[in-house]
């Protein structure tokens, strides 16, 4: 009973932390500054293999905490289009409704964001983590997945993109 009484204080505690990391509005502004080109990568998980397609992307900020972002597949045929938005919640500690759980500089100066959900995918339920790295020529939007009781953490899809230089 003591150690569970622990472990509830200590998983309280836990998401006050989580809770307690916060976005500034301006630092989502650097997605909105111009056009990237680059990949985008999934994983489809009936056959085990990875793809990876060109990609652009064209974003434009609808306001302050909102962007909205169109990927452009310029290859494919069909499903060559798909829309998105980006958008930070009112307390400035979510992304899309995931709160954020992790976010500091990568070795190079970049902004590093990771979010977390818990929901079922393919039909498993899984903790599903976004990242984003934000830079002024470098865009990165992750999707990771881990199943229930498995320790990999899989690459489910993800974007890597370079700012456009006209």
């Amino acid at each position: 009973m003591k150690n569970s009484l622990l472990f509830v204080c200590l998983l309280l505690f836990a998401q006050g932390l989580i809770a307690q990391i916060k976005i500034a509005p301006h630092e989502i502004d650097l997605v909105a500054q111009s056009d990237w080109k680059g990949s985008y990568t999934y994983l489809d998980f009936p056959t085990g293999k990875k793809k990876t397609i060109p990609a652009e992307l064209k974003a434009e900020k609808l306001n302050d905490r909102s962007i909205e972002m169109n990927f452009i597949f310029p290859y494919e045929t069909r499903n060559n289009k798909y829309s998105d938005k980006l958008k930070i919640g009112k307390d400035l500690g979510s992304i899309e409704g995931n709160p954020i759980v992790l976010k500091d500089l990568t070795d190079d100066g970049q902004i590093r964001i990771v979010t977390l959900s818990k929901e079922k995918y393919f039909g498993q339920n899984a903790e599903i983590y976004y990242s984003y790295i934000l830079g002024p020529n470098k865009l990165q939007i992750r999707k990771e997945v881990q199943f229930e009781g498995k320790t990999e953490l899989l690459l489910a899809e993800g974007y890597e993109f370079l700012r456009n230089q006209y």
